[in-house]
Parts: structure tokens; C-alpha cells; sequence
């Protein structure tokens, strides 16, 4: 299905309490414009400082990520997840944790930002 193009999304940010120049102004209406989850289209929202710290984790993990593929820094550990079921345990799932600069981050910390950004 392709975009329409006369369905508008605004982000309102507001001088001074969201920026002190037009450029700040701007990045911030496009935080608000933009939410990273949620949302959809045809709407308004007001600027939040909660959304420039989610836009800041979210570009950190794409360079962080960026950065850890071009040295050949990430791995996976998978650890079994188990319930005891019987006489024995019974695997009801696994957890999987991806590496970055020597840190763990669960999937749902950077898959997201990884598919966005191929």
C-alpha cells in the first residue's frame, strides 16, 4: 500500500521551552513528528524531552551497531530457557543477547534500529 500523499503528520515543538534557536526547534519537531514507535500517520504531537533521549539512544545504537560490524565485534549468546514438566525439564524458549563494546543488550534494545537500518 503506498503512502498518500495528502495525509500530513505535524510535530509541534515550542520556543523557548523546546529550543533556544531555529535549528533545535527544528530537530525537535521532527522528534515529535517521527516517533520511533507507535504512532502512525495523520496525527499531531507535541515535543517531549523523553522523545530526544529515545531519538539519542536510538542514533547511538546505530553507530554503535555500525561500528561494531566494521570490526567485526558482534556475537550472540543464546541461553536455553527451560520449565520443569514431568521427570524432566521441557525447553519452553530461548533468550538471545547481542554484544555491544562489551556490554549485553537484549533483542529488543537494537533489532528494531538494526532492521530500520539494514
Amino acid at each position: 500500500m503506498g503512502k498518500d500523499p495528502t495525509v500530513a503528520s505535524i510535530g509541534v515543538s515550542l520556543f523557548p521551552k523546546d529550543g533556544q534557536d531555529e535549528s533545535a526547534l527544528l530537530t525537535n519537531a521532527d522528534h515529535a513528528m517521527y516517533p520511533r514507535q507507535g504512532g502512525g500517520r495523520a496525527t499531531y504531537r507535541f515535543f517531549s524531552p523523553e522523545m530526544d533521549a529515545k531519538a539519542r539512544e536510538r542514533f547511538q545504537i546505530e553507530a554503535d551497531l555500525r561500528e561494531a560490524l566494521a570490526r567485526r565485534q558482534c556475537g550472540c549468546s543464546i541461553n536455553p530457557r527451560s520449565t520443569a514438566h514431568g521427570e524432566g525439564r521441557r525447553l519452553r524458549g530461548v533468550a538471545a543477547l547481542g554484544s555491544r563494546r562489551a556490554r549485553l543488550l537484549c533483542p529488543g534494545a537494537f533489532l528494531n534500529v538494526a532492521e530500520e537500518t539494514g
